[in-house]
């Protein structure tokens, strides 16, 4: 880099350390005056992200801002897609909620750059999480589901009793389905909603059960009154091995659901505070979540991405044969190159006249492919699939 490129990357990335109103505008003014930068905005981009400043001191939140700040929607998509590979002190979920308004706004080429990013480094849960979808939430040792009780299982008039079901659950009036409700625009706290009830999870002051070990717990519900409850209902959402642990703020207290069945096929949902070097309690409040109603598109490029080419043609072949799809040329580009993948050249012609009959497809298509399958795409392959393409 020149001296003075130099030293505007490092003006920036001290501003984006900077916690005061206007460091996120000096950053981006900074950043924009450089030389050529409409020309290297990429290249300069990764330059300031990969700083050792930036890495260690900047700040998550006007990092975000910064990158939302900037003029060219391709940059953003660059930023973000550094962040999520990035890993490590970078919040995932508030990143691919920038994303999310990237696909919002973006059009052709950045839009299906955008899509990619979104499958290939964005968990499904996350991917939920950050555009505030409907969710499944089961604890990690059982799979059994949480759900909000129906009526009979009131605890009082202000307080719904919250379980896990132990058996095979059947979907049941949505009574199993949650929306975590961001509660800052970090995107680190939530305020956690049952679609069944449109009421609110809370960890009250009510004592559960005490345990063998002398730990005291407390019940969890959700609240009747319909609006956010004061105490105990601010959640925050911890990563921990693959699954999440789900901390609640007021009471410096976890969501557990410890193996001690209320009936049959209910077991209470407590909090309980952390257990340090305790193997059992460390199993019994981790959470996975995952989308409830994932689209028949993201699971078809879910499974293309891993490689799953034969599910991934399922899927798309769902899709494209559903009552409520219209034909897209996108999802036959998707499925004409895993067929290509599985060497099935049959219906690689077929989704090729397909293809051919709405319009062709734009260059970018294969461009964007190209990019992301690699090597992996042969010298052959990519010369049938540019048979397909509009190059004008």
């Amino acid at each position: 880099m020149e001296p003075d490129e130099s030293n505007a990357i490092r003006w920036a990335g001290i501003q984006l350390g900077n916690a005061t109103p206007d460091a996120c505008a000096q950053a981006v003014s900074c950043f924009l005056g450089i030389r050529d930068v409409e020309y290297r905005g990429d290249i300069l981009l990764k330059n300031l992200l990969s700083t050792k400043r930036v890495q260690l001191l900047a700040l998550p939140d006007v990092v975000l801002r910064f990158l939302a700040s900037l003029p060219n929607q391709e940059w953003t998509l660059l930023g973000c897609q550094f962040l999520l590979e990035a890993g490590g002190r970078w919040n995932a979920v508030a990143v691919a909620s920038l994303l999310d308004k990237v696909m919002a706004q973006a059009r052709g080429k950045t839009l299906m750059q955008a899509e990619i990013c979104w499958i290939r480094y964005i968990s499904p849960a996350t991917r939920a999480l950050a555009s505030n979808a409907p969710v499944l939430v089961t604890t990690e040792l059982y799979e059994d589901t949480l759900f909000a009780a129906d009526d009979y299982f009131l605890y009082d008039e202000t307080h719904r009793c919250v379980f896990c079901w132990t058996d095979e659950w059947e979907p049941s009036q949505s009574k199993e389905i949650w929306r975590f409700v961001p509660a800052s625009p970090s995107f680190t706290d939530f305020s956690i909603l049952s679609v069944y009830s449109q009421e609110y999870l809370f960890a009250s002051d009510i004592a559960g059960a005490e345990t063998a070990e002398g730990y005291g717990e407390k019940q969890v519900f959700t609240w009747r009154g319909g609006e956010l409850p004061r105490d105990g209902g601010l959640w925050r959402l911890i990563p921990v091995d693959g699954a999440f642990a789900i901390y609640n703020v007021s009471q410096n207290t976890y969501l557990t659901s410890p193996p001690v069945s209320g009936s049959a096929l209910r077991r209470p949902v407590l909090t309980s505070a952390y257990r340090p070097l305790d193997h059992s309690w460390n199993k019994y409040h981790k959470w996975g979540i995952k989308p409830a109603t994932p689209s028949l598109l993201e699971r078809g490029l879910d499974a293309f991405f891993k490689k799953e080419y034969a599910v991934a043609v399922d899927l798309f072949t769902e899709l494209l044969d559903s009552d409520s799809s219209t034909a897209s040329v996108k999802v036959y580009w998707y499925r004409m190159v895993a067929n290509l993948r599985l060497q099935k050249k049959d219906s690689f012609g077929e989704d090729a006249e397909q293809i051919g009959k709405l319009g062709g497809c734009p260059k970018f298509f294969l461009e964007v492919t190209k990019e992301v399958l690699g090597d992996k795409l042969t010298a052959i392959e990519s010369a049938d699939l540019a048979l397909h393409v509009r190059y004008e």
